[in-house]
């Protein structure tokens, strides 16, 4: 299973207007079935405490560049 993931600063707007800055945990997986994301998403929720994680999801096209060649 390909993944990456980032440390980055994130946050966001409340209704009132208010601003919560956080550091935020960017989990990027390639060729996952859906099954399996929520399943590590539920595993993120409960190791960092969380009450729900975001999951953006989208199609992109990958494959590998040999660079022996």
């Amino acid at each position: 299973m390909p993944f990456s993931f980032n440390l980055i600063e994130g946050g966001y707007i409340h209704e009132s207007g208010g601003y919560t800055q956080e550091n935020t945990l960017v989990l990027t997986l390639v060729e996952v079935d859906k099954a399996t994301v929520e399943e590590i998403a539920r595993d993120l929720c409960a190791f960092f405490h969380q009450e729900s994680v975001l999951v953006t999801s989208g199609s992109v096209e990958t494959y590998c560049v040999n660079c022996a060649e």
